[in-house]
């Protein structure tokens, strides 16, 4: 598989996601972000807002200069991790589960960006960066 047919496998799984769960998440990432920086709470709505930003990216995107190809067991891995990380913090949460899914392989293949949103402040020593473009 190469990155295009990864992408088009992509949007295909995100137009199937629930359109009342789309909703819910587009209503709850409209605003400002209202914790204070670095607290659980600014953390999760900064990352919802990313995570949002990425989904409607991908949806988007063309394939235009996509053409790598993809280690298929790694992708099979990194599917496999990022499902068991969300049945074990986010359980009983299918559409989460599958929108997180969705959004990290596209990170994580297609784009090579992080997971977490560059200058996201997670305390005081830690601060995701990107670094060349990743």
């Amino acid at each position: 598989m190469n990155s295009c047919e990864l992408l088009f496998l992509l949007q295909k799984e995100a137009s199937n996601l629930s359109s009342g769960y789309l909703a819910r998440v587009n209503k709850k990432e409209t605003g400002d972000i209202q914790g204070p920086r670095g607290s659980l709470q600014y953390n999760i709505e900064y990352l919802a807002k990313y995570n949002r930003k990425k989904f409607y990216e991908l949806k988007e995107r063309n394939c235009t200069d996509l053409s790598e190809e993809i280690d298929t067991g790694k992708l099979e891995d990194f599917s496999f991790r990022i499902n068991k990380y969300m049945d074990e913090y986010a359980p009983d949460q299918r559409y989460l589960k599958e929108y997180t899914r969705i959004i990290s392989t596209y990170l994580t293949f297609i784009v090579k960006e992080p997971l977490h949103p560059p200058g996201m402040y997670m305390d005081e020593n830690q601060t995701v960066f990107e670094n060349d473009g990743i």
